[in-house]
């Protein structure tokens, strides 16, 4: 039973009020510098809170939490630094008993653990041989003896009793519960890196009770121990992303109000943009805490693997983060930077590290083979009923209306949106079902739909193979004409846009003003009912298909150079227009340069107010980097680079270090997607992504950069190949003897370094997120 969103978040308010009021820095020191392992009265304060009774049923006098509970409570400890042993004396050693100790055992033991009198853990790690239980547990005449060594037994020398794994003269698994009192244990105790107490412990032929060892035993013990480690694992997850938060917050403040050279350093865009990455690193493991939550899941003990290895990594890279934004200081006792950077490394390291967690990713989850598009997605466990249904009815949809020749467009696709034949045809179809346009109005032929559905469609059609709508109209001037345009426009455009009359280009960027958009010196001045526009604009995708553009132009001077600036809609048909190709690095035909020499456009083609633009093209902008589902294309595109991957090799034959790579891509596209929907789940309404979609548009840049990289290295020399022609022939028609993918890997590489260009850069982004969220200015 989970507790409701409302109570869970009562409770993770009162559990940081009381880590605030209790746990300090200062305080920490003194446990330190007593040798105390733990403070008994704030462990009973937990107990009194219930927080020690979440993870247990309540016939076991728990609360009956769920795990999403737990990471609640893990989280804010691990916020605070807190010295509590939560994660080892609740989570494995309480719900492993709970799990496989006997009736009488659950008795004798739950309900003080619970009320915070008595401690137990978890014997388990050996010098040597890892945690593979290689003590033995002998059966004798009338009893059981155990006889082995444990170390970095948490808290031995203050527990009231231990859970120690042995194996029997079968070599079958066992557990057995040892008061720490009892003849023959022997503690030698010490201090963890993160300032925990542990200890090792040597058990010479210690008799157990009358019970001996827990009832369960051998594979069944083995799974039971198995579900109990992963719950620990993605607890600690969770303390982990509490810590990030933490460094987080404070490198912030200290990047706020240490000053250089005049100037809190904060403002100097190389540690600001070190700042939102770290904000990045942070949101990103937020959302993979989402997927863990979800006992349930077909493969939870893979999404437990996945999300601590991700966690363990990034976690550690904000660490570090940290610490040099601090400088020396960030290295002293002094200040929490450090310990919880301590913390986070040996959370790191207990119950199996980064490097075992990937091991068993490559194994259990074939991720060096292409998934299969059925294959369940991360976000889709997080989806309500109707949600599910509504992706039924998107896959069943896309099963029929995609033909071969469209999927092939999207598989060959070398840039970033196909060419003007594929793209109509696909919205002629979309638009023939009534799903065309998403971000507009019901009443102007939208869908109606909300941010999650619209996410849902997105991100289906993506990996399903469907052609990149290019989204000049539909996407980004649609939704402003339904928004800001006057009812003469509503009627005239949208109904044109719909029916794939009208093919739109974005005339903003010019020579002088890219990132710097508002720099614009294109102008437009008034002449009776008619503007008379001079300039020229350039980045403009498919401006040589296009047959009308959208522009930002300057109707005024202003001192300041967003003020004066409008929103003009005009007909590339016009008298002095003229549109010259930019080639890129592959000489694919995607972008121009377009010409305006005296053109003379209708005042009623102005949307909105003259001198509004920057309005307008800031609801644009944020439509852009926000209306559509970046993780699926991405998807998308990371299975063809394991299906390249796949080409005549098996994973055994793959070089580690490439297995490595896409394991970690993997990781960051799995985080992307739970963040992408996360957003979308947010959300107030289906054409608001806020700011949110900078921080998508900046992770989905960086990793489409990263998956194409990886396909043109796997690629290798067969890459080389130049191919002209497009659309890309199949290697068939022009003799080449290799892949398809084999064939599109390198312009698709070469193309592909535009993404953390186009649509506002990373570093643009960067600054976004820096002012807007981090409040860094």
């Amino acid at each position: 039973m989970a507790f409701p969103p409302e109570d869970r978040a009562l409770l993770k308010e009162s559990i940081g009020r009381f880590v605030a009021e209790t746990v300090s820095l200062e305080k920490r020191r003194m446990l330190l510098d007593a040798d105390q392992a733990v403070d008994r009265d704030n462990w009973r304060a937990l107990a009194d809170m219930g927080v020690l009774g979440l993870p247990f049923l309540e016939a076991d006098g728990g609360l009956g939490g769920c795990l999403a509970d737990v990471m609640a409570v893990a989280r804010e400890l691990g916020h605070g630094l807190a010295l509590e042993p939560y994660a080892p004396c609740v989570v494995v050693a309480g719900r492993l008993l709970a799990t496989a100790g006997s009736l009488s055992q659950r008795r004798e033991w739950l309900a003080p653990l619970i009320a915070g009198e008595k401690l137990l853990a978890l014997a388990h790690a050996e010098r040597d041989f890892g945690c593979t239980g290689h003590s033995k547990v002998l059966e004798t005449v009338g009893g059981w003896q155990l006889v082995g060594a444990k170390l970095l037994v948490p808290l031995a020398r203050d527990l009231d009793a231990m859970l120690v794994t042995a194996r029997d003269m079968s070599g079958a698994l066992r557990i057995c519960l040892v008061p720490t009192g009892a003849e023959g244990v022997s503690v030698r105790s010490y201090r963890t890196v993160d300032g925990q107490v542990a200890g090792e412990v040597n058990f010479e032929r210690v008799v157990l009770g009358p019970e001996g060892p827990l009832p369960p035993s051998g594979p069944a013990l083995e799974m039971q121990l198995a579900g109990v480690m992963n719950y620990a694992r993605a607890t600690l997850a969770a303390d982990m992303v509490g810590s990030m938060s933490a460094l987080l917050a404070m490198t912030i403040d200290y990047g706020n109000t240490r000053k250089r050279f005049g100037q809190p350093i904060a403002r100097f865009q190389a540690l600001k943009h070190r700042l939102v990455d770290c904000y990045t690193c942070l949101v990103q493991s937020e959302a993979m805490l989402d997927l863990v939550a979800i006992e349930s899941a077909h493969d939870w003990a893979g999404n437990v693997a996945s999300a601590k290895a991700f966690i363990d990594q990034i976690a550690l890279d904000l660490g570090h983060e940290a610490i040099q934004m601090h400088g020396g200081m960030g290295l002293t006792d002094d200040l929490a930077v450090s310990h919880h950077h301590k913390r986070i490394v040996a959370n790191t390291l207990v119950l199996g590290d980064a490097r075992s967690g990937l091991r068993l990713i490559e194994t259990d989850r074939a991720n060096l083979k292409p998934a299969s598009r059925s294959d369940a997605l991360p976000f889709e466990q997080l989806l309500t009923g109707p949600e599910q249904r509504f992706r039924g009815e998107v896959q069943s949809f896309l099963r029929n209306a995609l033909t071969p020749e469209l999927r092939t467009v999207a598989r060959h696709l070398t840039t970033p949106y196909p060419e003007r034949n594929s793209v109509i045809e696909w919205q002629q179809t979309l638009n023939a079902k009534g799903w065309l346009a998403p971000l507009w109005p019901k009443e102007q032929g939208g869908t109606g739909w909300s941010a999650v559905e619209r996410f849902i469609f997105e991100y289906s059609c993506a990996i399903a193979g469907a052609p990149e709508r290019v989204p000049m109209g539909i996407r980004y001037v649609g939704p402003i004409i339904a928004e800001f345009g006057s009812e003469w426009q509503k009627q005239y455009f949208l109904p044109k846009m719909l029916a794939s009359e009208h093919y739109w280009a974005q005339g903003f960027s010019e020579p002088g003003a890219g990132s710097d958009l508002a720099a614009i010196k294109t102008t437009a001045n008034l002449d009776g009912d008619h503007f008379v526009v001079n300039g020229n604009k350039c980045w403009t995708t498919h401006a040589h298909w296009a047959n009308w553009i959208f522009c930002l132009v300057r109707t005024s001077a202003s001192e300041k150079l967003q003020d004066g600036i409008s929103f003009l809609l005009i007909d590339l048909k016009s008298d002095g227009i003229h549109v010259d190709p930019i080639r890129l690095m592959t000489n694919d035909p995607e972008v121009n340069q377009v010409f305006f020499k005296d053109v003379r456009v209708p005042v009623r083609n102005l949307i909105g107010e003259a001198g509004k633009g920057w309005r307008y093209a800031k609801y644009l902008l944020e439509l852009e980097r926000g209306g559509s589902a970046f993780c699926g294309r991405a998807r998308f595109e990371f299975d063809a680079v394991k299906e390249l991957l796949s080409l005549g090799a098996t994973p055994s034959s793959v070089d580690p270090a490439v297995a490595l790579e896409v394991v970690r891509l993997e990781h960051r596209l799995m985080a992307l997607e739970l963040l992408e929907f996360r957003q979308a789940r947010a959300m107030p309404c289906a054409t608001d992504p806020g700011v949110g979609g900078s921080v998508a548009k900046l992770l989905s840049s960086e990793l489409q950069k990263d998956i194409t990289e990886l396909g043109m290295r796997i690629a290798g020399t067969a890459g080389l190949v130049f191919e002209e022609r497009r659309p890309m022939p199949v290697p068939r028609a022009s003799g080449y003897p290799g892949s398809d993918l084999e064939l599109v890997a390198m312009p698709r590489y070469l193309n592909s370094r535009v993404f953390s260009i186009f649509g506002g850069s990373s570093e643009i982004q960067r600054e976004i997120i820096a002012k807007q969220i981090l409040r860094v200015r």
